[in-house]
């Protein structure tokens, strides 16, 4: 049977639950205690079999029982991050120990097991420590001094003295250590030690002087070492250093003006073959010579000689006038030497020459004249030869024949030996005649270069770097883009990668642009100043192709 049930309340308001049937037709009023604060109601308990449990046991467990289901409450605890666990021997219940009192801990200290400490002990495995090592001064404990270099300070007194204040010091090596340092004692004098030699060596000592010889006339030139004499001239009282230098020589006082005076007689060697003789006095010279200006048989005649010095004679104009020497019937005759007579036949054959050329210009005056005035026209100023002009003005009647310039022709430029820098070259044109012309630069100079961005930074290119007083040109530039942008993009081409715009080219969703390739250039950079690219967006990726040249102009 079903029932149902309802909470009850009567009027002097006692609490009861009302239980019916599903037809309503049974009802059971159950109650419960009247308590002061509430009014449980009675149940009774039962198990899963619906039987009554009249009585409840209080043992949850049994000692040393394994149970796979726990019978009464567990113990829980909140692990971190508000986790809540049962306990466990993989989870234990932390605990702060208090009191070890009955409890073994049991620690790894690293240290080995204890035993008793031997002479000999063998080498321990153990861990490290570091002792600071203390001193006890009576009273306190004191740091122990002492440095890596030196090891421990040890205190010996004032002196470092040893005082051995009761046993005995056997010493076996006191009368050994007294004859070596008796023997030492004798062998010093004052602060020197004497050494005597029982064997010398024989000693070479390769000292680069020659073999002593005795010093004679026209002794032949040594091979020797080089010493230098400091030379020292003695005042008559002290040394005093010789002066001189290496233009004059050694310093030789002559007295004020020089003058060497000679207090008894000189004699003079005039050469092996003439006599010797006092020097002549004034009257004696005049008497072996003659005197100047007048007439004597004893005045020598005195003639040139080509080895020796010309005599210097002062003449005047008048003097070397023929006319004012000899009258014009005289005959003036000199003799001359073969070499005198040659250089007179030259000179008589160029004045021959010269009055044939002469008469040859007196008969044609006029072309003469006109050939002078042509040639006064030219302009000899920038170099050493004439300068060639046309007869014809600029922008004037065309007439006469102009000067041209002619070229070689070349049918294959790359079949030429090339001259090297600096050379003169000729001039080439094609079979028609045609000048062969390079724009711009010649083709060492040009400069391409192919890069590729993603970032969008303003970037230098490097083959069209900065060189100084050098522009970088460019006359072609294509750029394409692969990524699936749908948004136009452009490029921004600047002198230096901070510097002015020069160019902007646009760049269109999955497309490109180009600037062909041109006789002129598109722009030019600032001297020394790179070539950079600015992308305007980071895009992935942009392709960039180049051409140019650098030039100082």
């Amino acid at each position: 049977m079903a029932f149902r049930t309802s909470a009850n309340i009567d009027k002097n308001h006692n609490k009861g639950l009302i239980a019916s049937n599903a037809s309503g037709n049974g009802v059971l009023v159950l109650t419960g205690a009247a308590l002061t604060n509430s009014q449980p109601m009675h149940v009774a308990v039962v198990d899963s079999t619906g039987a009554h449990i009249t009585a409840l046991s209080n043992v949850q467990y049994t000692e040393a029982d394994t149970d796979t289901t726990i019978t009464g409450t567990a113990i829980m605890w909140e692990d971190a991050a508000d986790t809540l666990r049962a306990v466990s021997a993989t989870k234990p219940l932390p605990v702060d120990i208090v009191d070890a009192t009955g409890v073994t801990i049991t620690v790894d200290s690293e240290f080995p097991a204890a035993a008793a400490i031997t002479d000999n002990f063998a080498n321990p495995t153990t861990t490290s420590i570091m002792s600071m090592g203390m001193l006890y001064d009576g009273s306190t404990w004191d740091r122990a001094l002492g440095n890596s270099t030196d090891g421990a300070l040890v205190n010996l007194g004032t002196n470092n003295d040893v005082t051995v204040t009761s046993g005995a010091i056997t010493e076996t090596n006191s009368a050994a250590i007294k004859t070596a340092v008796e023997i030492l004692d004798n062998a010093i004098s004052g602060n020197e030690m004497q050494v005597d030699v029982l064997t010398m060596p024989a000693v070479t000592v390769d000292s680069e002087f020659p073999a002593a010889a005795a010093l004679t006339d026209d002794f032949a030139n040594p091979t020797t070492t080089n010493v230098a004499g400091m030379n020292m001239l003695w005042d008559g009282a002290t040394w005093d250093r010789a002066l001189g230098n290496s233009t004059d020589g050694a310093l030789v006082n002559l007295g004020t003006n020089n003058d060497v005076t000679v207090t008894g007689s000189v004699t003079a060697n005039a050469g092996t073959n003439l006599n010797t003789s006092a020097l002549l006095t004034s009257s004696d010279f005049a008497a072996a010579f003659g005197t100047a200006g007048v007439a004597d048989a004893q005045v020598m005649s005195v003639q040139g000689i080509a080895s020796m010095t010309p005599i210097l004679a002062t003449v005047t104009a008048t003097d070397l006038d023929i006319r004012n020497l000899v009258a014009a019937t005289d005959i003036v005759t000199a003799e001359l030497s073969a070499v005198d007579n040659a250089v007179l036949d030259a000179i008589a054959a160029s004045v021959a020459a010269i009055d044939t050329d002469t008469s040859t210009i007196g008969t044609n005056t006029g072309g003469t004249a006109t050939s002078l005035a042509i040639m006064d026209d030219w302009d000899n100023a920038a170099s050493d030869g004439a300068s060639v002009s046309g007869d014809v003005a600029h922008d004037a009647a065309d007439a006469g024949e102009p000067v041209k310039i002619g070229a070689k022709v070349i049918t294959s430029p790359k079949g030429l030996t090339l001259p090297v820098n600096a050379d003169r070259t000729d001039l080439f044109a094609d079979s028609d005649g045609m000048m062969m012309v390079k724009l711009n630069t010649s083709g060492a100079d040009l400069i391409s270069e192919r890069v590729s961005n993603t970032d969008g930074a303003s970037t230098a290119f490097t083959n069209f770097s900065a060189v100084a007083s050098t522009y970088n040109y460019v006359t072609a530039i294509h750029a394409f883009r692969t990524d699936a942008g749908t948004t136009p993009i452009y490029i921004d081409f600047r002198t230096g990668t901070a510097g002015a715009i020069l160019y902007s080219m646009v760049l269109p969703p999955n497309g490109g642009a180009t600037l062909p390739a041109s006789g002129t250039p598109y722009f030019k950079t600032a001297a020394n100043n790179a070539l950079a690219f600015d992308v305007s967006a980071a895009t992935t990726t942009v392709y960039i192709s180049a051409t140019g040249f650098q030039s100082k102009v």
